[in-house]
This record gives C-alpha cells, structure tokens and sequence, in this order.
C-alpha cells in the first residue's frame, strides 16, 4: 500500500486543521496499522487522541502536530520491524567520549529537560562510571522528554550494577538514547526502547558479549529485557521480562 500524501508532506500542520481527506485517511490506516487506533468508523476525536497517544510513545514534541520527521515515523508503521525480527539488525557503533569522567574538566554544557544543565563529561548518577556523553553520543541526541530523561537515570542504575556483577570490568556503550532519526539510520527495532532511554548496547570488557548474556540472563530476571548478538549485549528497564536473539 503506497501513501502518497505522506511520503511527500512538507512543512508542519495542526492535526484538526487537515482539510485534504486523502492525507486524514493515510494517518487512519497508519494508526490503526500501529495499533493506536481500532479498525471501524473512526471520529475525528478519537483520530485526535490516537495521534497524541502515538506521538507520546515515540516521545515526540508538540501534541496535535503533524511535521515532517512524524509522517517519516507514522510511515514506519506501515511495515514496523518488531524487537525479534530478524530484519531487527541495528548497528550502532560506539563513539568514544568527547569528555571522560576523569577529565579535569565537565566538557561541554548540554540542556535536557528535568535536570536542564547537564556536562558530557559528568557521571550521570553521583560517583557512577557512565558519563552523559555516553547516553547521548556526545551530545548529538538530546533526551526528548523527562520520560527519556527518566529512561536513562534507570539504566544508569542497572548499569551501575551490571558493572559489580562483571566484577568492576570497565563496559563500553555502543547505543543508548536514540531519537528517531537515529533510531531509523540505526536499523533498530520501529518501537526500539532506545526511543524511551531505558536501553542500552554494551559490550563488557574482556567478555564475549554472548557469555554477558548468558551470565546475566537470570540475573536480570523480570526486570526488563535482554538480548544477545554477538557483537554488544542489550537490556532495558521495561519492567517486564523479554528475551530475543539478534541472530548476528
């Protein structure tokens, strides 16, 4: 199924303020596709609140907004690629701090919602070994909302841990936050924790990641998912167990 209007949207519109019947239509079928709305006769209210439903999972800014990086995502839910699948290959590579912890300086100043100023070069939870300039790639993917904010505090937590688990083995971070954008050029998974801040690829030092994830599955239990590859070891705070493999 081809959607046109979408495909070529420009500039930015109110949702209530779309008089093309056409478009209305290709954000219908794509809201049911990602199962924010259900299939029928559809209000133009309940279009309203499924469109705010879908822009707050995928944390996007300005409610009732259609621009031109939300039609690219809603497009995504045309033929979403699912945490399991096996189109479900992300490469992310990592990026080594532009500033570390141990830096006589905090490195550049960044401006996230919550805590407002943050450095690069800070340890995100007092006294932690993971750095801001880790959770957000040097400061070129900047959290969205306080939820991502909020995502990445608990991973730094997990994190923290993960690292007395391993036996204080230093870890590097392939992926953490991602936005959209860097989501999609990322190859990752259309409803990608990533988006909410509470995943993260690591690689322990010295360890295989596939033994990481052996040694930690049970371990983690249910307190969210993890999954292997074989070059960098996922888990996420989701609150609930889940368990894939990336098949590479």
């Amino acid at each position: 199924m081809h959607f046109p209007k979408l495909t070529g949207f420009t500039g930015t519109i109110e949702i209530e303020r779309i008089n093309d019947r056409e478009l209305a239509q290709e954000i219908q079928t794509l809201l049911v596709k990602g199962k924010f709305l259900n299939p029928g006769k559809l209000t133009f209210e309940q279009t309203k609140q499924a469109f705010d439903r879908f822009k707050q999972d995928f944390h996007l800014g300005y409610p009732g907004l259609l621009g031109e990086s939300t039609a690219k995502i809603l497009l995504d839910l045309h033929d979403p690629v699912d945490e399991d699948s096996p189109s479900n290959r992300p490469q992310d590579m990592p990026v080594p701090p532009e500033t570390k912890i141990s830096a006589p300086d905090r490195g550049r100043p960044i401006t996230i919602p919550k805590l407002e100023v943050v450095y690069l070069g800070e340890p995100i939870l007092k006294g932690g070994h993971f750095s801001w300039a880790e959770a957000t790639k040097n400061g070129t993917r900047i959290p969205a909302s306080v939820g991502v904010v909020d995502g990445i505090l608990k991973v730094a937590e997990a994190m923290e841990e993960v690292r007395d688990y391993m036996g204080g083995k230093s870890i590097t971070i392939n992926s953490w936050y991602r936005d959209p954008a860097s989501n999609r050029a990322a190859g990752g998974a259309t409803k990608s924790r990533h988006l909410s801040g509470d995943a993260v690829d690591f690689v322990v030092s010295g360890v295989h990641p596939k033994e990481t994830h052996r040694r930690l599955e049970s371990w983690w239990g249910s307190r969210g998912g993890i999954a292997s590859a074989s070059c960098f070891t996922h888990l996420d705070c989701r609150g609930y167990a889940a368990r894939w493999s990336y098949g590479f």
